[in-house]
Parts: C-alpha cells; structure tokens; sequence
C-alpha cells in the first residue's frame, strides 16, 4: 500500500472515531421521546387509622389504629419530556391481606383503585441503568366488606393516594427492563360510609407506610 494511501486510511480512521465519540458516551437509556410502560408486583405495609365521624348525640368522635398489608398490581406508562424528567400515570389495583375465615357463612371482600398521574427526576442514566426519584398523587377507592348473614357491613371510600418512589431499571437489552422500587405511600379517604345491620356510619380511614416492588419494563 502506497504511503500516501496508508495517510489517508489513518485519517479515515480517526475521523470516524471522533465522529462516534458523541454517540458512544451519549448513548442513554433514557432520551427524550423515550416511552416506558411497566407492570409489577408490590408488597405494601401500613399503619392504620380510623375515626368515626358522626357518633350518637353526648359521644365523642373515636378513632382506633393499627396495620394492614396489601399486595399492589401497578400498571404504568411514562413519557420522557426531557432527557431527565417523565411525566405519566399508574393504575394500581390493591388486594388487601386478611385473615382467612373458614366459616361457609362468610365472605370476607378487601380491596381498592388507584390512579395517579406522575412526574420523575432520573439522576442517573447510562445505557442499561435508569434510577430515578417519582411524585404521584390521584385518585383512590376502597371497599371493605363482611358478609356473615348476623353481622354483615360494607365499608366504602374515595380519597387521594400519593407516594414518593425511589426506582431503579436495568435494561438487558435496547427495550426489556427489570425494575425495582421503595416507596413511601399513603391513602386519606375523608369520610366513608359504613352500611349493615339496618344503619349507616362515616368514618375517616388513614393509610400510611411503605412499599417495596418488583417488575418489568418495556421502553421505545
């Protein structure tokens, strides 16, 4: 080969270096125009507050504590509207976890809806690694039941449910994640209506606690 060919092969060369060095230390996971959708499993733990809101004449209100657990199915679309900041929304349906009856006379319903628009902070983005911090504040229904045919009562709400996540995703390839999160999560649903045995109730029901999850991503 020609000294001069070889002069212009290395200069071919380097240029087509250079000319890829923006796009190889630019290549992120997430760019703006990216779309993510999700779904999960989460495992939700409250501490409980409920407060009777209309006690008989000469009674004070009373309120009563304690802890439940859920096990959380979210659904999520997120569209990036920058390089570092998503907007979108989650469905969430909730199964509440209670205590197993074994009477053939009962029928023991706990569960609830959420959807909530969000917005996202990602503080870290290469091309398989996407952590960010998310907001989220919607709307939140809830039904509690018990339906033993001496003492049956159904208790409904709508409020407002909200977090403040912390998530990871690793991409294994240029679409398929695996995400994680912990989240700090609350439901208020202000005034209730607890209805059985001929009466109705309001009560106000407080939720407050922490999440931790698991699930898939799809980005494009």
């Amino acid at each position: 080969m020609k000294q001069s060919n070889i002069l212009k092969f290395k200069i071919l060369f380097w240029c087509m270096i250079l000319f890829s060095m923006p796009a190889l230390t630019n290549a992120q996971c997430l760019q703006q125009g990216t779309d993510i959708f999700g779904v999960g499993i989460r495992l939700g733990i409250y501490n409980t507050s409920i407060t009777e809101l209309n006690p008989p004449a000469g009674a004070t209100n009373t309120t009563g504590t304690g802890r439940a657990g859920d096990v959380i199915y979210p659904f999520s679309f997120d569209r990036a509207i920058s390089d570092r900041i998503t907007v979108g929304a989650q469905f969430r349906y909730n199964s509440f976890i209670i205590g197993k009856d074994t009477s053939a006379q009962q029928l023991n319903v706990a569960w609830g809806i959420d959807v909530c628009p969000e917005a996202a902070f990602h503080f870290v983005r290469t091309q398989h690694t996407d952590l960010y911090i998310q907001l989220d504040a919607g709307y939140a229904y809830i039904k509690l039941a018990n339906t033993n045919i001496n003492n049956q009562g159904v208790f409904t709400a709508s409020g407002i449910a909200y977090g403040l996540e912390l998530g990871a995703r690793f991409y294994i390839g240029n679409h398929v994640g695996i995400a994680l999160n912990l989240a700090y999560s609350g439901y208020d649903y202000p005034s209730g209506t607890m209805e059985g045995g001929g009466s109705t109730q309001n009560f106000s029901l407080l939720f407050t606690g922490t999440t931790y999850g698991i699930g898939l991503c799809y980005r494009w």
